[in-house]
């Protein structure tokens, strides 16, 4: 097939099998913290450092992946994680506020991103529009309501370049609508709909942009409230969705 890799995530006998919902966690802390939650135990280790375990809430099994940093590490996960038979993903991962009604310690349920990384483009949709899978991100709407932080949806900004996030293309993206900058879902939508598989996420935002002046909010208490109540959000998202 024109489309087929010649290298391929692993599908042997020897690999483990996952159940159909994963949480993807970019960051260690809130991998470790989410397994404990689950009383997760580990499956796999990918690439010597992408911990793979599972752990269960309300009698249903769920996987539990991470860390990475930005769209190929994401993507490379996120094709593993398929092989081995994962159906429905959550992403929980942080961001950074584009807009001044965003801020520290709220929460955004992305729709779509606008793409600024090179990897979804390996990933051929000719004329389709990828985005959260509606279902998925109905279930982490509705477990989001009722909490303590302000819940946001809309457009993110998807970029593999941190340190080149200027005033310009900050006000690019936000005349498209985008709410927030992260680094892993425009290539994760993509990636997930090409194997057919359902992914949403959910972002604690942990920095402000808007303003010209990077204001960063990881020592804030509502940044670390907003973290343990996310994962509460995502873990209950999945345990409830059929």
């Amino acid at each position: 097939m024109k489309y087929d890799p010649i290298i391929k995530a692993s599908k042997g006998k020897g690999t483990p099998r996952l159940p159909e919902d994963v949480i993807i966690l970019p960051v260690e802390e809130d991998l470790d913290r989410c397994g404990e939650l689950l009383q997760s135990a580990p499956i796999r280790t990918l690439f010597r450092f992408m911990k793979v375990h599972v752990g269960s809430h309300a009698s249903k099994q769920l996987g539990v992946a991470g860390p990475v940093l930005g769209a190929p590490q994401a993507v490379m996960l996120l094709e593993n994680l398929v092989a081995m038979g994962a159906k429905r993903v959550l992403c929980f991962g942080w961001c950074g506020s584009l807009a001044p009604d965003v801020v520290v310690g709220d929460f955004v349920i992305p729709v779509r991103a606008v793409c600024e990384e090179g990897t979804s483009s390996h990933y051929p949709l000719p004329g389709v529009r990828v985005g959260a899978d509606p279902a998925l991100r109905g279930s982490v709407e509705r477990c989001s309501r009722n909490r303590a932080a302000k819940v946001h949806q809309g457009i993110v900004w998807t970029t593999d370049a941190p340190y080149r996030e200027t005033p310009h293309k900050i006000e690019r993206v936000r005349n498209q609508g985008a709410l927030a900058v992260e680094m892993e879902l425009s290539a994760l939508f993509k990636a997930a709909r090409f194997h057919s598989v359902r992914l949403a996420a959910l972002l604690v935002v942990s920095d402000e942009l808007f303003s010209g002046v990077w204001k960063h909010g990881f020592r804030d208490e509502r940044f670390r409230n907003s973290r343990e109540e996310g994962l509460h959000i995502v873990i209950e998202s999945l345990a409830v969705h059929e």
